[in-house]
């Protein structure tokens, strides 16, 4: 588990590069809105903040189902266990 966390964090935690990233496209973005009210809404801040929520869900549910399935792997029988792995 510690390895799968370790490769997690390693791969989202990009910190700065990813606010410059997301203020590089908010900028581009900006440029091409003749609004001046629409170019204030940070649409790019808005997408990456929508999808680590999602990104969070879908981790908490895979951490869920995993631990479901081990609870349940550990109470079958013999029996069910051999009908399983054959």
């Amino acid at each position: 588990m510690t390895l799968i966390r370790n490769m997690k964090d390693t791969l989202l935690n990009v910190g700065e590069a990813s606010k410059e990233i997301y203020q590089a496209a908010e900028s581009s973005i900006d440029i091409c809105i003749e609004s001046e009210v629409l170019a204030e809404i940070p649409f790019v801040e808005y997408v990456f903040s929508i999808k680590n929520a999602v990104d969070k869900y879908q981790v908490a549910k895979v951490k869920r189902n995993y631990a479901n399935f081990i609870k349940s792997a550990s109470n079958m029988n013999t029996e069910e266990a051999l009908y399983f792995t054959n």
